[in-house]
């Protein structure tokens, strides 16, 4: 949910159940028509509900696998220039499609793009485009580790002693 505002956002209740946490927010500055032209700063952000009563951990945690979603569902262009699906369960069928080709090694491989087109194309350039995209999924993964690792981190320094 896209929100705008005067005042910077902060976590806020939103109902009984959920709390609204802002992301991805970025100031503004524009002219105010109520006031003569007078420049108005504000802040444009979008809200992410959470289960109310959310720790600051369970928050930042919810919020790295949130964007691990969103990059998956952007997908991912190979160098040939076709544009695979990255979610989960695709990420899982290009292995098995991988074992499978280098099984049986076909001479062509029909495979469907982000957009649903198929592509009839040479295996050495399929297994190009495997190797590729395991290389993204695993590039990925590193990211989302390390941010996991940082929140965990990051609670773990605040307990120890100094």
């Amino acid at each position: 949910m896209k929100a705008q505002s005067t005042d910077y956002p902060v976590v806020t209740q939103y109902d009984s159940k959920n709390i609204a946490v802002p992301i991805n927010i970025s100031q503004f500055s524009k002219p105010d028509q109520m006031r003569d032209g007078e420049i108005q700063t504000g802040y444009e952000y979008d809200l992410v509900f959470m289960p109310a009563g959310s720790t600051e951990k369970e928050i930042s945690l919810g919020l790295i696998q949130r964007q691990q979603i969103a990059v998956q569902e952007q997908g991912f262009t190979c160098s040939n220039g076709i544009k695979l699906q990255t979610r989960e369960e695709d990420l899982i069928r290009w292995t098995q499609l991988t074992t499978t080709l280098l099984a049986f090694q076909p001479a062509e491989v029909l495979i469907r793009d982000y957009d649903n087109r198929n592509h009839l194309l040479p295996l050495k350039e399929v297994m190009k485009m495997m190797g590729e995209i395991a290389a993204w999924g695993q590039a990925a993964l590193a990211n989302v580790w390390s941010a996991k690792d940082d929140v965990l981190r990051s609670e773990t320094a605040a307990i120890e002693p100094g």
